[in-house]
């Protein structure tokens, strides 16, 4: 229940930063999705070179223009170019091999085969480049302004970068594709020629076993000279009922610690530890009852559920409504004229704005 309501003529809001965390990735951003908010940042919107997390975009674009997911292809040549030379993580392909695209999409992903990349990328599109025409026609799509790319690979070039709040918003995209989170959250998957391919997520650092990663639904990790150790993921807090998307990039190459990983499951476990996630509107709730014509009244309705994550008590007092620039409405208003915009607040913080 709103205890009060506030109008006010200009607007405000304070921006809550966490300062127990230290980290060693440079850069790092951290989604609540249920609340669909930012809840921990660092150097999010730096332009970066984000190595194998590169392989998300072509796994979504490669998914959206396959008709047939059973259909063959045959493994070329062309699928290795400059990939020995770059000593690109490879999925094991081979030159004749006779493979389906959905094999190829698990190649791609689970080891992180360029080789697999490649392939996909050469037989939907005809050529790399124009692959990566279609994944930049999807960055453009997905407004991830500060991002472009130039192969499908995630291989260092000075015209392959992203953000790490880019790459967030590609993978909030992507996981609502069935087929992309069926391939995002597996461990292994077994090729029509019978080999096994396992997800090299985590399993290639001898610190795998220091780190609970229960939690985590799926990840895509990446490493390259300039992108430094990267993963991104998704996890489940079970505790609090709450969904995450995590992006980390820049960690130490270093053979002292799987830093990537170690930054993971901190970030995770300090949210799961010290935040909730609540519901403080329902869609339908009443939140502006105000005088229209005839004497009659107005009530305006929030149009979908309202969640908060906070880190302490949650207290319905904290709960406000400011209201700003209200119109008057008259006989002539309709449904597509705007009267008003609506802040939700708690706590003075405002978590939530609708005309």
């Amino acid at each position: 229940m709103i205890k009060k309501i506030i109008f006010f003529l200009f607007l405000f809001s304070i921006v809550i930063k966490v300062n127990a965390l230290e980290i060693n990735s440079k850069n790092a951003v951290l989604y609540n999705l249920d609340t669909d908010k930012i809840i921990f940042e660092k150097n999010k919107d730096e332009i970066i070179s984000v190595a194998s997390l590169t392989k998300i975009m072509t796994m979504i674009v490669a998914i959206e223009n396959i008709d047939n997911l059973e259909e063959k292809v045959i493994i070329t040549d062309n699928d290795f170019e400059t990939l020995y030379e770059e000593n690109a993580s490879l999925a094991g392909l081979y030159v004749g091999e006779e493979l389906t695209y959905r094999d190829l999409l698990y190649a791609t992903f689970l080891p992180s085969g360029a080789d697999g990349a490649q392939a996909l990328a050469n037989n939907i599109s005809g050529s790399i480049s124009e692959f990566v025409e279609l994944m930049n026609q999807k960055a453009k799509e997905l407004n991830m302004e500060n991002s472009h790319f130039a192969n499908p690979t995630g291989l260092d070039n000075s015209e392959n970068y992203s953000t790490v709040v880019d790459m967030a918003k590609l993978l909030k995209y992507a996981k609502e594709n069935s087929t992309f989170y069926e391939v995002f959250t597996s461990d292994y998957y077994t090729l029509s020629d019978g080999y096994k391919s396992f997800t090299n997520c985590f399993r290639n650092t001898g610190y795998y076993y220091d780190y609970d990663t229960s939690y985590i639904l799926g990840a895509k990790p990446g490493y390259t000279d300039d992108a430094g150790k990267c993963l991104e993921s998704l996890a489940y807090d079970e505790k609090n009922n709450t969904n995450y998307l995590l992006v980390v990039c820049g960690a130490s190459t270093s053979r002292e610690d799987a830093y990537h990983l170690k930054d993971t499951t901190e970030i995770y476990k300090y949210f799961f530890n010290n935040n909730q996630t609540v519901k403080i509107l329902s869609a339908g709730d009443v939140i502006l009852t105000t005088k229209c014509p005839y004497n009659k009244e107005c009530k305006f309705t929030i149009n979908k559920d309202i969640y908060i994550n906070i880190n302490s008590d949650y207290d319905e007092n904290k709960v406000a409504i400011q209201v700003d620039n209200l119109q008057k409405i008259n006989i002539n208003s309709s449904k597509d004229n705007l009267v008003g915009t609506i802040n939700i607040l708690y706590d003075g913080n405002i978590i939530e704005k609708q005309d």
